[in-house]
């Protein structure tokens, strides 16, 4: 997909989120920041947390490595290396979600 189409697609994601949020309660209010940054992932949250200060940091269980994946799979870890260094680094609450 070319830069428009991705960004296009973030942001419907957002009015997405944003209208459950609405719909959800009305008088709840709710901050996302979503960051593109170029270099090693686990510095770059680690730069992101000193920076925003978030409440919690919600990350995924695996990225695309498949062979990884298959391996974590098949020991039943479900969570992949960002996540488990995120849920042992982390100055805030992580949420791993798949």
């Amino acid at each position: 997909k070319d830069h428009d189409a991705l960004r296009e697609e973030a942001r419907e994601l957002m009015r997405m989120i944003g209208d459950k949020n609405v719909e959800y309660d009305p008088n709840r209010k709710l901050s996302i920041v979503v960051e593109f940054v170029a270099g090693r992932i686990t510095e770059t949250i680690e730069r992101m947390i000193a920076l925003y200060r978030p409440d919690s940091l919600i990350v995924g269980t695996r990225g695309e490595r498949t062979f990884l994946r298959q391996v974590g799979q098949a020991v039943g870890t479900g969570v992949g290396s960002v996540s488990r260094y995120c849920l042992s680094h982390s100055p805030v609450p992580v949420i791993v979600v798949s």
